[in-house]
């Protein structure tokens, strides 16, 4: 009972920890009518396409810059901020058009074995899942 114990949590313990170069890659979104793909480059910049409506060839595209920036109370999650972010109020599910606003984003991102996300409301419950 104790060695199933013992690699049970080495189990969790070794699948839940997230390096920072495991965040660079390409992450999707989808909420309401639209879809947003992230893509973190390891130079440090992002480039970001949303999609109004799904399906649609009508996009918007913004990049810019992403910076790690460090929690020491939460050790198994990384923060990033990313600057000159476009983001939307999803809390406005109702609306089939997002309006989308120029701001600085701060986002938690975490892993469980193989998959990463990172939060985009945790409130609503939804995240950018790396692909």
């Amino acid at each position: 009972m104790r060695r199933f114990i013992c690699l049970i949590s080495f189990i969790i313990l070794t699948g839940c920890s997230l390096n920072p170069k495991d965040l660079v890659g390409t992450y999707e979104a989808n909420y309401g009518e639209s879809t947003e793909q992230l893509t973190l480059k390891a130079d440090g910049h992002y480039w970001q396409v949303i999609w109004k409506r799904k399906g649609s060839q009508a996009k918007q595209e913004n990049s810019g810059i992403w910076r790690i920036m460090p929690v020491k109370d939460f050790p198994d999650r990384l923060t990033i901020i990313f600057y000159d972010f476009l983001s939307a109020d999803h809390r406005k599910n109702d609306s089939k058009e997002q309006n989308f606003t120029r701001t600085n984003f701060i986002t938690a991102c975490t892993k469980l074995f193989n998959s990463i996300e990172c939060s985009i409301d945790e409130d609503t419950g939804l995240y950018y899942v790396k692909q």
